[in-house]
């Protein structure tokens, strides 16, 4: 009786544990009987038999009432674990489009404050060259279209080059290598210059872009940062020091048409691009004096598109509905593995009320209202982290306690 007490325990499910009737019935009862007629040496007179077999079944119950609580509660966590994870994922996939992936996880966790002190990072800025012009001349309408389509073309042109996108203020446009844990990992293997390549190359693309009407005033400067999310409402990545001052600066004295940066960023760069380089000089700076300069046109100096037929064509009308920004993120979204969740809890809250008949069990079998696909998933994860983990110990806890009993029944 004392082992059957132990079996929701160690069966693994709760039809599983119906197969101790089988020995109530099949072993207890029917050998005794049979041992009986064939030696006609009774053990145990009938009524003390009928007795021991309702104590067992009585125990059995309670054994089976004891799993089903147990299974019924396990369900009921891994349901609601399976709609956190959901609600996680959905935003997951749309903060991944206002920060880098990397600091999400901590967010998500409520970890505390997210900042990290980068020692090398380079930053680039770019600005559309007299966009007060273009403020008067246009309609709302028109300047949103206009900044849409540039913005959205050297978007393209960053995550082609691997470079990560801080953010767009007004007509500026920022961007940075080095912040990335991946960045930073292939900065101490194979050095900044790397990295840099990659922004210089960016860089290159959106300086092919200008048009004889959109040119671009662009600066980069290197040196160390610290990076993190500021606020709670409409939270930010954002990079904070002398650097990304530097950036701007050099930004806002480059000449329109022109890449500007600094010593620290030409030391940085390879070989191949500085001889395509202009040495400027020094020039005065608001709040750094006097600084050496370096200028980079492109390759594309006096080579510049006329209206609509290069960069963004920004100018004519869409040929088709353009699509919404929730259609966009939908489109460029890719499946991501292990983070994919595969069950749609709402279905499963679905037919919580409404539970298939035939999923169940013929006794005490209620499935939480699970449906075949989430019963599959659910019994997966059950074994693979419930039964799995633990069989060693309890098999070796049942043979343990079948001796026990067994030799406790022996002396006595």
């Amino acid at each position: 009786m004392l082992w059957i007490l132990f079996t929701p325990w160690i069966m693994p499910q709760t039809e599983h544990i119906h197969a101790t009737w089988f020995w109530i019935v099949g072993v207890f009862l029917c050998w005794t009987v049979t041992y009986a007629a064939l030696t006609e040496d009774r053990v145990f007179d009938p009524g003390e038999v009928m007795q021991r077999v309702a104590i067992l079944a009585c125990t059995q119950v309670v054994s089976t009432i004891i799993k089903y609580s147990l299974e019924t509660t396990s369900r009921r966590n891994w349901a609601q674990d399976l709609k956190h994870k959901d609600e996680a994922m959905k935003l997951f996939c749309i903060l991944e489009y206002m920060m880098p992936k990397h600091v999400i996880g901590p967010m998500l966790m409520d970890a505390g404050p997210i900042a990290e002190s980068i020692d090398q990072v380079s930053i680039m800025f770019v600005l559309i060259h007299g966009f007060d012009d273009f403020t008067r001349s246009y309609t709302p309408s028109q300047l949103l279209k206009f900044l849409n389509s540039q913005f959205t073309a050297v978007d393209r042109i960053i995550e082609k080059s691997k470079v990560t996108k801080i953010e767009t203020v007004g007509e500026e446009y920022v961007a940075a290598v080095g912040v990335l844990p991946s960045d930073i990992a292939v900065c101490a293997t194979h050095g900044h210059r790397v990295l840099l390549e990659r922004l210089t190359s960016a860089a290159k693309e959106i300086l092919h872009m200008q048009t004889e009407e959109v040119r671009f005033k662009m600066g980069i400067h290197t040196g160390p940062i610290v990076a993190g999310v500021i606020g709670t409402k409409l939270p930010r990545f954002r990079l904070f020091g002398d650097t990304i001052n530097s950036a701007a600066r050099m930004m806002q004295k480059a000449p329109a048409g022109r890449l500007q940066f600094g010593q620290q960023t030409y030391d940085c760069l390879s070989e191949s691009f500085k001889a395509q380089v202009t040495d400027i000089g020094d020039v005065q700076m608001k709040g750094k004096g006097a600084v050496h300069v370096f200028s980079y046109d492109g390759g594309s100096s006096g080579d510049l598109a006329k209206k609509g037929t290069g960069g963004s064509d920004w100018g004519h009308a869409p040929t088709g509905k353009r699509p919404s920004l929730v259609e966009a993120m939908v489109a460029t979204r890719r499946p991501s593995g292990e983070e994919a969740v595969d069950i749609d809890f709402e279905e499963c809250l679905e037919g919580a009320s409404a539970p298939d008949r035939s999923s169940k069990h013929w006794f005490l079998g209620e499935r939480q209202g699970f449906d075949r696909e989430a019963e599959e998933e659910w019994v997966a994860q059950f074994h693979r982290e419930r039964f799995l983990a633990g069989v060693d110990s309890r098999m070796g806890l049942a043979c343990l306690l079948g001796v026990a009993i067994t030799g406790f029944e022996m002396v006595s």
